[in-house]
């Protein structure tokens, strides 16, 4: 049975990340850009990314455990700056600050503010340079620390490409399914897939033109359709495939995979699939639940 009631329920319960939560969340991060906005690091603008800006951040799996948030801040280009300064003095400027200074930390390509008990945010600096040539058009660029080297990318080109997505699917199913797809890895444990890696993979499952009537009529059937098409987009695949990042050519994003994950990721999507199928077409209430929560743990259906 579809019971969708019981998955609206259970994704408000379990899943979604609460209200009170992303208030908080957008008032750190408010406050985070009001400091930058006064301070001598000057920039032109701070912008959620990653799930942040894909709306599929989930709960923890774990009572109190801490997620990850990203935000890019555009930063002038400074005269005789490497690539490396940029993330030293980003720090240096937080860690000077007494509301900032225990929070702070660095990677290679970002700062990290802690926020015990509630999130980790990521900080990082991005150049644009404007390219009229006509090949580029705007080109960012990231910053690496250890490497002192600079980056090509394009989040804001990967967030409009699945926000597309999301947009021929109706009531943001295709996002809603991401979210349970990742709260099924968090909570299982026995398959590792990398964000970035799951979107791209299932946004290149959506067409322009999609029977939305039959495949996306409602949120189990959605979830149903997505769960079977990566499942037979990944069997067709006996060896982990290149996933390209659909808005930068250069780039693939098999370097967070490697073929013993990809294998078992594939057989664990092969036999949840089947789950699916089976809790869907499952005619008895009762038994159908059971089916669900056999996927889902024992909180779906309660």
């Amino acid at each position: 049975m579809k019971s969708i009631a019981l998955f609206k329920k259970f994704m408000h319960a379990n899943v979604n990340l609460n209200k009170t939560r992303i208030n908080r969340l957008n008032r750190h991060v408010g406050a985070v850009q009001n400091f930058l906005d006064k301070s001598s690091f000057q920039i032109k603008g701070m912008y959620p990314q990653g799930s942040y800006a894909h709306h599929t951040i989930i709960k923890p799996a774990k009572k109190n455990k801490e997620f990850d948030v990203d935000v890019v801040i555009r930063v002038n280009e400074e005269r005789g700056w490497e690539a490396r300064d940029y993330i030293e003095n980003l720090y240096t400027l937080f860690k000077a600050n007494p509301v900032y200074r225990r929070k702070v930390g660095r990677k290679s390509r970002c700062i990290t503010l802690d926020y015990t008990g509630e999130f980790h945010l990521d900080i990082v600096p991005l150049l644009r340079t404007d390219i009229f040539n006509g090949l580029f058009g705007k080109k960012y660029q990231i910053l690496n620390r250890n490497t002192n080297e600079y980056e090509r990318t394009d989040s804001f080109g990967y967030t409009n490409w699945l926000m597309e997505k999301n947009s021929i699917i109706p009531k943001n199913y295709f996002v809603m399914s991401i979210r349970l797809l990742k709260y099924l890895r968090d909570s299982k444990q026995n398959f590792s897939v990398k964000s970035i890696l799951l979107n791209t993979m299932l946004g290149n499952l959506i067409s322009e033109n999609e029977d939305i009537s039959i495949e996306f009529c409602d949120f189990p059937t959605s979830f149903k359709t997505i769960v079977n098409r990566l499942n037979e987009w990944l069997q067709a695949h006996s060896v982990m495939p290149i996933v390209m990042n659909p808005c930068l050519e250069m780039e693939n994003f098999n370097r967070h995979w490697d073929e013993i994950k990809y294998q078992n990721f594939k057989r664990k999507v092969e036999f949840y699939a089947e789950w699916v199928n089976d809790a869907y077409s499952e005619r008895n209430r009762k038994l159908s639940i059971l089916k669900w929560q056999r996927i889902f743990g024992g909180n779906f259906g309660i």
